[in-house]
């Protein structure tokens, strides 16, 4: 390409994708609805080829073919959405993600791929569909699934590390493989979160939780009743410090650790003590060095 060549002038570019996005909605809205679908076909096809721009302009009539009757229809629809930039590509991702239970193979997996192409962010919301997906009974779709994600933050991954490590232990060698990549993925992201070292005491009556930090200022307050477990104690505190509940580590005055085991005993029982206890919860370490 010559050095010497012009650029295109801002407005003369987006006077062409104008002119093209138009000619293409006229086309698109011309299309018939019977079964002429090598015709619908061919008009999407094209669109493939004029970018992302046009694409996003004519989305809400390309979208209707996510859920056409034929399913290389369906695909091709799909397809041609994918050119589309994260963000508009967002707005029709609930359509795509419908397809993540297509009768279809191709159809199904072009669903999961193409939502990747999504912000991060965006994709955490499918993030749970797409993880049932790695138990479908055809091993394409879930090598797809398992495939975009490796694509999914870690945030987003946690919830579903039970799933993955039963998939790890997999017969087929390309499933176990994946499903490990995104266990150690998890895993080494959990062992990188900081603790919140939370240590139970029996102070007086008033069932009463205070949280304070390093400090010994005062975080939060949780008043319980004398049947709360360990796990609800553990999930208030993590909900009030807005944290994971993985995060908070719950320990006797005597250093004892009372690990997620424990979370169904209540917490008077743990410390041995009658009905009419309060409870003070100190954190010790702040939120980053006990694991």
């Amino acid at each position: 390409c010559s050095s010497d060549l012009v650029a295109t002038p801002p407005s003369l570019l987006h006077l062409v994708i104008g002119f093209m996005t138009a000619l293409v909605g006229d086309l698109l809205a011309r299309l018939p609805s019977n079964n002429a679908w090598m015709s619908r076909h061919e008009a999407i096809v094209e669109l493939k080829h004029l970018g992302p721009e046009v694409v996003a302009a004519n989305a809400g009539t390309i979208v209707k073919y996510v859920s056409d009757t034929y399913p290389w229809m369906r695909q091709l629809a799909i397809e041609v959405l994918a050119v589309m930039e994260p963000a508009p590509l967002a707005d029709h991702a609930p359509e795509i993600a419908a397809r993540l239970t297509d009768i279809d193979t191709g159809v199904c997996c072009r669903a999961i791929q193409t939502l990747t192409n999504l912000q991060p962010e965006d994709f955490a919301n499918y993030v749970s569909l797409i993880v049932r997906r790695t138990s479908d009974e055809d091993i394409e779709v879930q090598l797809a699934a398992l495939d975009a994600l490796q694509k999914a933050n870690e945030q987003a991954l946690t919830p579903h590390l039970e799933s993955l490590k039963l998939l790890a232990t997999d017969d087929i060698h390309s499933i176990q493989q994946r499903a490990l990549r995104l266990q150690d993925k998890i895993e080494h992201y959990l062992a990188e979160l900081p603790r919140v070292v939370v240590t139970l005491q029996t102070v007086l009556p008033a069932r009463m939780v205070t949280c304070r930090s390093m400090a010994g200022k005062s975080v939060s307050d949780l008043r319980f009743s004398p049947s709360s477990t360990c796990g609800e104690l553990r999930n208030y505190i993590a909900e009030e410090l807005c944290i994971m509940q993985l995060q908070v580590k719950l320990v006797l005055e005597d250093a004892t650790l009372l690990s997620e085991a424990h979370d169904h005993m209540t917490v008077e029982d743990v410390l041995g003590g009658g009905c009419r206890h309060n409870f003070n919860a100190q954190t010790s370490g702040g939120y980053a060095t006990t694991r």
